[in-house]
């Protein structure tokens, strides 16, 4: 299924043509591959997937490359057990550590796994990936070459979807995914393979996918951006609790949306409201909860 699809050559990346040069003649000369990355931007869009595919490029064995999700490996302990490791020496050419989420692990970790990178062989890589770079410290930071991964603009969601549904994915249809996922990949492929149970992709699919009230909720939602004081903040609350699925993601649509339109108030208010978004996705707060404080973060003093 499409929403497996995770690229396995740089040229099924989309969406990083301002790194596809670079990334390309690290591709050609993995020599040139420096030993400590740090790839940051938004979730969904590429940052593990190109850790992946350098990491392939410089080993020879699926066992020297070693996935850690530092949400869940986070403590110090950790960090001890992975400098055991990166002593070891590789089956093949290289042994490479991607770490996934990096920003959650604590500072005492953060600070063993610094001097696992002043003292490691050479043939060791570390491929840190993160959506928030700014939690990891600055000497950490400091000794890592940095890559920023993007949000996809809408031409680069129109290719993606375009090469994996070829022939039946209109512009149309993917402009309105863009729209529903705010330039998050993943989330778009996720959104084009759910519509496609409904046997076509069109805005008809769309609609019977999330419900008529997905264009009605967004439709209030930006009016309410537009004129606050014309529209109380509850018909818009009472628009998203008529969803049947899909509301939490189509909140984050709509933050990452006002993030493109440059809104003031998101603007600044942004690591605030990525961090409710966090929480939602942890199950700590409702949907609905989230909905009521991002319009209050745009409204209220």
């Amino acid at each position: 299924m499409a929403e497996t699809f995770r690229p396995n050559d740089l040229s099924q990346i989309y969406g990083q043509d301002h790194l596809l040069p670079m990334l390309a003649d690290w591709s050609e000369d993995p020599g040139k591959i420096p030993n400590c990355l740090m790839l940051t931007g938004p979730y969904g869009c590429g940052k593990t997937t190109i850790a992946s595919i350098l990491a392939s490029r410089l080993t020879n064995c699926q066992s020297d490359i070693m996935d850690i999700n530092a949400a869940s490996s986070r403590g110090i302990d950790d960090a001890r057990g992975w400098a055991e490791a990166a002593r070891v020496r590789p089956f093949g050419k290289a042994r490479v550590f991607i770490f996934d989420e990096l920003h959650q692990m604590t500072k005492d970790a953060q600070s063993s796994l610094l001097k696992v990178f002043e003292k490691h062989p050479p043939s060791t890589y570390f491929f840190l990936c993160t959506t928030d770079g700014g939690k990891l410290l600055p000497a950490l930071r400091s000794r890592c070459t940095p890559l920023e991964v993007k949000l996809f603009d809408l031409a680069s969601t129109q290719s993606l979807l375009q090469s994996l549904y070829p022939g039946v994915i209109t512009n149309d249809v993917a402009e309105k995914i863009h729209l529903r996922t705010g330039g998050h990949a993943r989330d778009a492929v996720k959104v084009a393979d759910v519509i496609k149970g409904v046997g076509h992709y069109d805005e008809t699919a769309l609609d019977q996918t999330f419900g008529i009230s997905f264009n009605q909720a967004t439709k209030i939602f930006f009016e309410y951006v537009a004129n606050p004081k014309a529209e109380p903040y509850r018909r818009t609350v009472k628009a998203l609790e008529s969803l049947d699925r899909g509301a939490g993601e189509l909140i984050d649509g709509w933050v990452d949306s006002l993030v493109y339109q440059n809104h003031p108030q998101v603007t600044v208010k942004l690591s605030e409201l990525y961090q409710i978004r966090a929480l939602r996705r942890r199950y700590e707060i409702t949907p609905r909860e989230a909905l009521m404080h991002l319009l209050t973060v745009l409204y209220l003093p």
